[in-house]
Protein backbone atom coordinates (compact mmCIF):
# COMPACT_ATOMS: atom_id res chain seq x y z
CA UNK A 1 0.00 0.00 0.00
CA UNK A 2 3.04 2.74 0.49
CA UNK A 3 4.39 1.90 -2.81
CA UNK A 4 1.12 2.74 -4.27
CA UNK A 5 0.60 6.40 -2.30
CA UNK A 6 4.53 7.10 -3.33
CA UNK A 7 4.09 6.65 -6.50
CA UNK A 8 0.46 8.55 -6.79
CA UNK A 9 2.30 11.34 -4.67
CA UNK A 10 5.63 11.47 -7.22
CA UNK A 11 3.05 11.56 -9.75
CA UNK A 12 0.86 14.03 -8.31
CA UNK A 13 4.11 16.19 -7.53
CA UNK A 14 5.30 15.41 -11.54
CA UNK A 15 1.75 17.27 -12.17
CA UNK A 16 2.49 20.24 -10.56
CA UNK A 17 5.96 20.95 -11.62
CA UNK A 18 4.74 20.35 -15.47
CA UNK A 19 1.50 22.72 -14.69
CA UNK A 20 3.98 24.92 -12.97
CA UNK A 21 6.36 25.33 -15.86
CA UNK A 22 3.68 25.85 -18.41
CA UNK A 23 2.35 28.58 -16.41
CA UNK A 24 -0.54 27.28 -14.78
CA UNK A 25 0.33 27.78 -11.35
CA UNK A 26 -3.09 27.62 -10.18
CA UNK A 27 -2.80 23.87 -10.90
CA UNK A 28 -0.16 23.23 -9.94
CA UNK A 29 -1.69 24.41 -6.27
CA UNK A 30 -4.46 23.08 -6.09
CA UNK A 31 -2.46 19.45 -6.65
CA UNK A 32 0.08 20.84 -3.78
CA UNK A 33 -3.28 21.71 -2.02
CA UNK A 34 -4.20 18.20 -2.10
CA UNK A 35 -0.96 16.75 -1.91
CA UNK A 36 0.55 19.11 0.85
CA UNK A 37 -1.64 18.34 3.55
CA UNK A 38 -1.16 14.02 3.45
CA UNK A 39 2.59 13.94 3.09
CA UNK A 40 3.72 16.22 6.17
CA UNK A 41 7.02 14.23 6.76
CA UNK A 42 8.14 14.48 2.62
CA UNK A 43 10.41 17.10 2.84
CA UNK A 44 10.66 17.04 -1.28
CA UNK A 45 7.00 17.83 -1.48
CA UNK A 46 6.83 20.50 0.92
CA UNK A 47 10.06 22.39 -0.13
CA UNK A 48 8.75 21.94 -4.20
CA UNK A 49 5.46 23.59 -2.85
CA UNK A 50 7.54 26.29 -1.14
CA UNK A 51 9.14 27.01 -5.11
CA UNK A 52 5.73 27.41 -6.40
CA UNK A 53 4.89 30.24 -3.65
CA UNK A 54 8.16 30.92 -4.42
CA UNK A 55 7.68 31.64 -8.10
CA UNK A 56 4.61 33.85 -7.28
CA UNK A 57 6.29 35.92 -5.01
CA UNK A 58 4.13 34.82 -2.46
CA UNK A 59 7.55 35.05 0.60
CA UNK A 60 5.15 34.08 3.18
CA UNK A 61 3.63 31.33 2.28
CA UNK A 62 7.09 29.97 0.57
CA UNK A 63 8.55 30.70 3.88
CA UNK A 64 6.15 28.29 5.94
CA UNK A 65 6.78 25.20 3.02
CA UNK A 66 9.94 25.04 3.37
CA UNK A 67 10.10 25.43 7.00
CA UNK A 68 7.54 22.50 6.94
CA UNK A 69 9.94 20.89 4.80
CA UNK A 70 12.91 21.25 7.30
CA UNK A 71 10.27 20.20 10.11
CA UNK A 72 10.50 17.00 8.29
CA UNK A 73 13.86 16.82 7.47
CA UNK A 74 16.53 19.22 9.36
CA UNK A 75 18.78 18.83 6.58
CA UNK A 76 16.95 19.16 3.17
CA UNK A 77 18.94 21.52 1.03
CA UNK A 78 16.15 22.87 -1.53
CA UNK A 79 14.38 23.80 1.31
CA UNK A 80 17.43 25.17 2.68
CA UNK A 81 18.12 27.28 -0.15
CA UNK A 82 14.73 28.26 -0.69
CA UNK A 83 14.48 30.04 2.90
CA UNK A 84 17.70 31.56 2.47
CA UNK A 85 16.48 33.14 -0.63
CA UNK A 86 13.40 34.11 0.75
CA UNK A 87 15.41 35.86 3.68
CA UNK A 88 17.56 37.32 1.30
CA UNK A 89 14.09 39.00 -0.35
CA UNK A 90 13.05 40.45 2.52
CA UNK A 91 15.86 41.54 3.90
CA UNK A 92 16.72 43.67 0.27
CA UNK A 93 12.81 44.86 0.86
CA UNK A 94 14.28 46.36 3.83
CA UNK A 95 17.32 47.53 2.92
CA UNK A 96 16.43 48.86 -0.41
CA UNK A 97 14.65 52.14 0.89
CA UNK A 98 17.63 53.12 3.15
CA UNK A 99 20.24 52.52 -0.14
CA UNK A 100 18.19 54.57 -2.25
CA UNK A 101 18.22 57.58 0.22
Amino acid sequence: AQLTKDVDTDGFLLMARASAALGDVTVANSIFQRVGPAEPDRADVQSQWGDLWALTHSDAEAARSYGDALKADPNWVPALVGAATILQHRLMRLVDPIVEE
